[in-house]
């Protein structure tokens, strides 16, 4: 019984991926512009509140990293890839995910729509433990109020990567704005909606904020297609149950991590 009942619990695991997406505020400049690669001092702290304060992730999406060697520096016990960008302080998305996951990365560029300063989306296609195929996509749309239609087109951009029926999670920053805020007729969680669920893509339920600086701002965002969703959550003071002290406290969460909380999705 005992061998059964451990043959059933590896079996649950290999089924399961679970994905981590945490905006890093300038990460490798210590999270200010102006600062240097010598000004960063949060990785340890970054690292301890990813691995005690939430459950472990299979992959982890970073955005705003101007020095990716440094993400690979910090976690070391991942695998992380990014793409060359030759400006200095270049916002990266950087994905990383557990070393026995077998993968392949590459960046999708034409997300830019010619801005050198935007940020390319990071595609990786994963091979679970259990020889399941997933296909990850990393997002950091452009900031701004105004730029809703800037970032739906986008995500058009994506339509070569996400035309396949396989299991796929895009996630990451999209700055999504209320209505209110772009003076729209729909919010931009709905724009964003109308590009991709004609793909197969369904919304992960982020039912808190996600950004500390403005009350009821939930900038990052998950769908997924082809998956089923077991949990979908917001960790860090946005949800002061979700974690522990001193990450609890506002004030020492800025400063030592981000001004982002990070969301988590899992599935089956």
């Amino acid at each position: 019984m005992r061998f059964l009942l451990v043959l059933l619990i590896i079996s649950l695991e290999v089924k399961a991926i679970t994905v981590t997406s945490l905006n890093l505020q300038w990460f490798g400049r210590g999270g200010i512009i102006e600062g240097t690669v010598s000004d960063e001092f949060r990785g340890k702290r970054i690292k301890d509140f990813l691995y005690n304060e939430l459950p472990k992730s299979d992959v982890y999406v970073f955005q705003e990293v101007t020095a990716p060697e440094l993400i690979k520096k910090t976690f070391d016990d991942l695998a992380c890839e990014s793409y060359f960008n030759e400006i200095e302080r270049h916002q990266h998305v950087v994905t990383c995910h557990q070393k026995e996951i077998t993968s392949d990365h590459e960046a999708n560029f034409q997300v830019k729509l010619g801005n050198p300063q935007m940020r390319a989306a990071m595609i990786s296609n994963l091979v679970l433990k259990n020889n399941k195929k997933v296909k990850v996509i990393g997002l950091h749309l452009k900031a701004g109020s105004e730029k809703t239609n800037f970032r739906k087109q986008q995500l058009i951009k994506l339509e070569e990567d996400i035309f396949e029926n396989r299991p796929m999670i895009i996630i990451g920053d999209f700055n999504a704005y209320p209505k209110d805020r772009t003076l729209l007729e729909q919010d931009d969680e709905v724009i964003f909606n109308e590009v991709l669920a004609p793909f197969g893509f369904v919304k992960s339920p982020i039912d808190y904020k996600t950004f500390l600086w403005r009350e009821k701002r939930v900038f990052d965002l998950a769908w997924y297609k082809n998956l089923v969703l077991k949990k979908a959550a917001v960790y860090g003071p946005c949800r002061l149950d979700s974690v522990s002290y001193p990450y609890s406290s506002h004030d020492f969460y800025r400063r030592f991590v981000s001004d982002h909380c990070a969301i988590q999705v899992s599935f089956e």
